[in-house]
C-alpha cells in the first residue's frame, strides 16, 4: 500500500490514497525550532518523517511518497491529492490536533515560523564571498570619503597658505 508524507510548519502528516490521515508527528511550537525542522526537511528525511514512516510501516504501508524532493526517497510530481488536501485543510487539521486553539493563534504561529524560516534562509544565502564583497565596497566608500575630505582641506587651507599645497604632496603630512 502507498502512503503520502506531507510536511508542514506544524508537523508531518501521513495520509493514505483516500486522503485519510493515518499518522501525524508534530513539530515543536517554538517558531525557531520549527523553522530549523522545515529547513532540514527540504534537504533530507528528518526524524519526525522517519518516525511516521516506521508507524505506517507497522500498519502495512510499504511505499512512501514525499511532498518535497529529497535525495533517496520518492516524491510526488508536481503535486498530489494528499498534499493538496493537507494544504487546503491545514487550519482545521491544526485545530483538530490541538496544535492551536483558534484562527488567530494559527495565523500568529504561521507568521512567526515564516519569519524564522526567512532568517535561516537569508543566513544560508549570505556566504563568506558576499561578506567579503560588502567589506571591499565599504573600504572603497571610505577611500572616496577620505579623498573628498582631503581635497576640501587643501582647498580651504590653500586660501591662507597656497604654497603648502605645492610643498607637501603627502596627504597625511599635509593634515
Amino acid at each position: 500500500m502507498r502512503a503520502y508524507i506531507v510536511t508542514t510548519f506544524i508537523g508531518c502528516f501521513g495520509l493514505d490514497e483516500k486522503n485519510k490521515i493515518i499518522g501525524f508527528k508534530s513539530f515543536p511550537r517554538e517558531p525557531k525550532k520549527a523553522a530549523e525542522k522545515l529547513k532540514m526537511a527540504d534537504i533530507e528525511v528528518i526524524d519526525e518523517e522517519k518516525q511516521l514512516m516506521q508507524e505506517m510501516w507497522k500498519k502495512g504501508y510499504k511505499e512512501f511518497v514525499f511532498s518535497v524532493r529529497k535525495t533517496g526517497v520518492k516524491h510526488a510530481e508536481p503535486v498530489n491529492a494528499a498534499e493538496t488536501f493537507v494544504k487546503e485543510n491545514l487550519r482545521e487539521l491544526a485545530m483538530g490536533k490541538k496544535i492551536v486553539k483558534d484562527q488567530a493563534e494559527f495565523n500568529q504561529l504561521l507568521s512567526k515560523v515564516n519569519l524564522e524560516l526567512t532568517k535561516v534562509k537569508i543566513k544560508i544565502a549570505i556566504g563568506r564571498d558576499s561578506l567579503a564583497m560588502h567589506a571591499i565596497g565599504a573600504i572603497e566608500d571610505i577611500d572616496k570619503s577620505i579623498n573628498v575630505l582631503i581635497e576640501r582641506l587643501r582647498e580651504f587651507y590653500g586660501t591662507h597658505f597656497p604654497e603648502m599645497d605645492r610643498i607637501i604632496g603627502d596627504h597625511k603630512k599635509y593634515v
